[in-house]
């Protein structure tokens, strides 16, 4: 009897130990989370970004351009340059010299070659190459190449160095295009010089025409000191010489060329040039010379009026083909010029010391030339 109530209980103890095992845990409450501070009224407003629209940036090329045996400058950017004429822009170049006659020197050498885009030019060759350089307008040329050491390939004239003229590129254009410019300017001692020019450009076929004179007064003064040795008296004796002088020039130019490009490798180019030139001036020649006891040995004044007319004209044919490769083109080249060139003057020669009766001299030089090559 015992055995069974202890049993009974058992039993009904198991189920119940069963059920509390088996009961889940309470749900923890949900974290709130804490209350955002007020706004403080006093505080300033904050700024939105801003936003930065397109940012382009522009760098402009150097004007100098340097490599291993040449030194390129670039004339188109440079507006006084541009609107001058070419002995303006070589001016602007260092070590390049022009004179008022036009003629050339790199540094301080006057044997220099003048090439147009690596090649022979007619138009910078021969007696009026001085008087091409005063009237070319410079907006020609895009660039201009100075090799004072050059290689062989450009076979200079002499040992000054070579100029190289970049002449500027002529695209096709789907519609025809005229641009022109006039120039002109006054200066001092009834100096001046006008001239027009015009580009014409229709696809492939570009025309290009210049026109300009020009007017230049001078005035030269020279003073000589010579000492020569006299064997009789043992002494260094001064001969004096002094030369003053003054006139005009006046230069015509008149130019025309046409470049036509079939394809990209064919281009086939042509021009025409006349320059004329006048020069007159009155010079005077005072000449004495010392005698052994400080007094004038020989003297005389001689007083020349004269002065120089030309005309030159040339002609020139081209045509390159290139091969696609930078520098890889082959080229034939026909160049005519003609120039016809008079010199003269008359001069009165007064023998003062020792006194001789008055001289006259007249002298006429001509000088014709024609060449094609």
């Amino acid at each position: 009897m015992t055995r069974t109530t202890l049993i009974s209980l058992l039993a009904l103890a198991l189920p119940a130990g069963a059920a509390v095992a088996q009961t889940p845990p309470a749900p923890q409450p949900a974290q709130t989370p804490p209350p955002a501070p007020a706004p403080d009224e006093d505080a300033p407003a904050q700024e939105e970004p801003a936003t930065l629209g397109e940012v382009v940036a522009v760098a402009r090329a150097n004007d100098i351009r340097t490599s291993v045996d040449a030194i390129s400058y670039n004339v188109g950017e440079d507006l006084q340059t541009a609107t001058g004429t070419l002995a303006d822009a070589l001016r602007n170049i260092p070590s390049v010299e022009v004179d008022p006659d036009g003629n050339v020197s790199l540094r301080g050498d006057a044997g220099v070659t003048i090439l147009v885009d690596g090649r022979p030019s007619g138009l910078f060759s021969g007696e009026n190459r001085g008087q091409i350089i005063l009237q070319v307008p410079a907006d020609q040329y895009a660039r201009i190449e100075v090799m004072t050491n050059p290689s062989a390939a450009f076979r200079p004239d002499g040992g000054g160095g070579v100029i190289n003229l970049i002449t500027k590129p002529n695209r096709p254009r789907a519609q025809p295009t005229t641009t022109g410019s006039v120039r002109a300017n006054i200066g001092n001692d009834e100096r001046y010089n006008f001239g027009v020019s015009s580009v014409f450009s229709r696809d492939k076929l570009t025309v290009t025409a210049d026109a300009s004179i020009r007017h230049d007064t001078f005035v030269q003064s020279t003073d000589r000191v010579r000492t020569r040795y006299d064997a009789g008296s043992d002494q260094f004796l001064e001969a004096r010489n002094t030369q003053n002088g003054d006139g005009a020039t006046d230069n015509a130019f008149v130019r025309f060329s046409a470049d036509y490009r079939p394809t990209e490798q064919l281009q086939l180019y042509g021009d025409l040039y006349h320059v004329d030139v006048t020069s007159d001036g009155l010079m005077v020649d005072q000449y004495e010379a010392e005698d052994a006891l400080g007094g004038i040995a020989s003297g005389y004044r001689r007083a020349s009026d004269g002065g120089f007319e030309g005309q030159f004209s040339g002609a020139t044919a081209r045509l390159v083909r290139r091969f696609g490769g930078q520098g890889h083109d082959w080229s034939n080249e026909l160049r005519y010029n003609r120039g016809r060139a008079t010199y003269g003057h008359d001069t009165l020669v007064d023998q003062l010391i020792p006194a001789a009766p008055n001289a006259y001299e007249r002298v006429d030089n001509q000088n014709n030339s024609d060449s094609l090559n």
